[in-house]
């Protein structure tokens, strides 16, 4: 944390709001809600013309977080130079790939978020894999220094 700065703070906090919009809310409207709404008769339109607008602005919200914690995390990460390269400039490219979802180009529009996965699936390979540091050998204990 002291590495990555306020750049990393930002961006971490952008990008767990992202997952709690897109990953979570998102989901639990698409699996509780609009089925209710579905299966009742005076709703079923409604549901079926999509989202009202006013979701479209929590949408929003979620794509300008998408945005601003890619781009302050890859810069965080590459500043750091605490994970490998590739994952900061994997969350630099998230935002390149945010493009095709802002003029709504068909099969492109998920784009971002799987390059964004790509790098968060890196920084948590990263944070699991052992340290490659030199074995140090334990001291040994005398029963003198035991007593």
């Amino acid at each position: 944390a002291d590495r990555a700065g306020i750049l990393g703070v930002i961006g971490g906090v952008a990008v767990i709001l992202v997952q709690l919009i897109n990953g979570i809310a998102n989901g639990f409207v698409d699996v509780t809600v609009f089925p209710a709404l579905v299966a009742d008769p005076s709703t079923r339109a409604f549901a079926l013309q999509g989202p009202p607008p006013l979701m479209n602005i929590f949408y929003m919200v979620g794509m300008a977080a998408g945005v601003i914690g890619a781009l302050t995390l890859g810069m965080a990460t590459l500043r750091a130079r605490v994970f490998p390269r590739w994952i900061g400039v994997l969350l630099l490219l998230t935002v390149l790939a945010e493009v095709p979802s802002f003029l709504e180009i068909p099969y492109l529009s998920n784009l971002a978020p799987i390059v964004s996965s790509v790098a968060l699936l890196g920084v948590g390979m990263a944070l699991m894999s052992p340290k490659h540091t030199p074995a140090v050998a334990p001291a040994r204990v005398t029963a003198a220094a035991a007593i």
